[in-house]
């Protein structure tokens, strides 16, 4: 298996994210979903993925992670992203290892980017001051922050069942 720990030169920050949803979309392949990728100037859907004997579908964004274990960059706009089929995919790229796929219904990391930024904003700085605000948002799973429900990444690591497409 290829090497894609910090060490690895990658020259477009895109093909980060886009070694991420392929690897999501094999694996939903590979367990017999119909996945497609999307455009790349598609905003908020990387993946289309159906189960054609249920006639079930789901959306999924998929984020991508090769530095810092279970945390990933978002936007503001993610706090609005919600729907019962839209989901999440957050990729995390280890070194030699095979890289954790965890997947988590979109309310949830909306509620969850939510609430950290209150507290973010509602917290003083390391000098006293307040922060602005900015588009920027985490999302975390196993970190312990006070006033949040830690997410375990074990309910969401590899559990493609969450997408409900049986």
């Amino acid at each position: 298996m290829m090497n894609l720990s910090k060490s690895t030169k990658v020259v477009d920050k895109s093909l980060k994210g886009i070694a991420g949803t392929h690897y999501v979309a094999a694996e939903l392949s590979r367990r017999g979903y119909v996945t497609l990728m999307t455009s790349e100037y598609t905003k908020l859907v990387d993946l289309l993925v159906a189960n054609v004997k249920s006639n079930k579908t789901a959306l999924i964004q998929v984020k991508t992670s090769y530095a810092t274990r279970n945390r990933w960059q978002l936007s503001d706009k993610n706090e609005s992203w919600i729907g019962d089929n839209l989901f999440y995919a957050f990729v995390y790229f280890t070194g030699s290892e095979t890289p954790s796929i965890y997947i988590v219904p979109s309310k949830i990391v909306a509620d969850h980017i939510t609430k950290l930024n209150q507290n973010w904003l509602a917290t003083p700085g390391k000098k006293g001051q307040g922060h602005k605000a900015n588009p920027m948002r985490h999302f975390y799973l196993d970190k312990n922050i006070p006033g949040l429900d830690t997410l375990e990444s074990k309910e969401f690591r590899s559990n493609f069942d969450i997408l409900s497409l049986e």
